[in-house]
């Protein structure tokens, strides 16, 4: 990952501001409390939701204009990926970071990932504004925003446990201690 990573650094993000995007946004409950809210910001600080979904995470700490390398195994071919962090969230009720992909990626656009708590309730919100960027994202079209979608939930479910899983002091979701 290290020579990959010397190169994603490098790169622009491949999102360009005109065009045609697909939007989607999904909020989920995720946990109750303020020690459930923290467990959360320490799931999303360790890239706990990622890997708990199943993508694999060369880790860097969440800050702008930080580079994580990601990759993930979909219908039988491994994806490797850069983002760039382009904002954070970091409020007494809100935490979170928005990611531009780079040239590669299999989407041109950006995701978030925001937590917060209101009332107790700890809500996980995803977000995205994309569209294909390979010809192989292209052609995959209704199968791509199904991936997108079923991805998206197990974001939820990784959150889930992970805030589980640090709150009984068991293990994480993606199975460290």
């Amino acid at each position: 990952m290290g020579r990959y990573r010397v190169r994603a650094v490098g790169l622009e993000p491949s999102y360009p501001a005109d065009g045609n995007f697909h939007e989607f946004e999904q909020r989920s409950e995720v946990g109750r409390g303020v020690a459930a809210f923290e467990a959360g910001k320490a799931a999303l600080r360790e890239w706990q939701m990622q890997s708990g979904a199943g993508v694999r995470v060369d880790p860097v700490p969440i800050r702008v204009g930080e580079t994580p390398v990601l990759w993930t195994r979909t219908l039988g071919a491994w994806l490797l990926f850069a983002c760039r962090i382009s904002r954070v969230v970091d409020e007494p009720d809100r935490f979170g970071f928005t990611y531009l992909t780079l040239p590669g990626h299999p989407e041109q656009g950006e995701e978030s990932f925001v937590l917060e708590i209101a009332d107790e309730v700890v809500w996980l919100t995803i977000s995205a504004r994309s569209r294909p960027a390979t010809l192989a994202s292209r052609a995959a079209g209704p199968i791509g925003r199904a991936l997108q979608r079923r991805f998206t939930q197990r974001y939820f479910d990784a959150m889930e446990a992970a805030i589980a899983a640090s709150l009984s002091g068991g293990l994480r979701a993606d199975g460290g201690t």
